[in-house]
């Protein structure tokens, strides 16, 4: 259950024998959540040497900064040679993907 004083929260779990790893983010993602999970998937890219898959699905709220952010986070993995791929957006994200577009060397489903 989300803390309504922090209401975000992910997991992150191996995948296959590539060394990708899955993030499964639930909750908003604004202002005050967002560094917290830059934080995250920063330290993700320095350590994982294979594929961030994020399930994105239970994004209940995302604001331009998350898109700024998704966008900051995929430009870095491939700068280091590896992949970003959104997953199960969700409606939030959607939205903002239709306005904004999604982060352009993201996978999308």
């Amino acid at each position: 259950m989300l803390s309504p004083a922090f209401p975000l929260a992910w997991t992150s779990d191996p995948v296959g024998d590539h060394g990708a790893v899955l993030v499964a983010i639930t909750g908003e993602i604004d202002r005050l959540t967002l560094p917290a999970l830059r934080d995250h998937l920063d330290w993700l890219l320095s350590w994982v040497d294979g594929s961030i898959v994020i399930d994105a699905a239970g994004v209940s709220f995302a604001d331009v900064a998350a898109h700024a952010m998704l966008v900051e986070v995929v430009e870095r993995a491939e700068a280091r040679g590896s992949r970003v791929e959104l997953l199960a957006v969700g409606p939030a994200l959607a939205r903002l993907f239709d306005v904004l577009g999604a982060p352009a060397a993201a996978t999308t489903d």
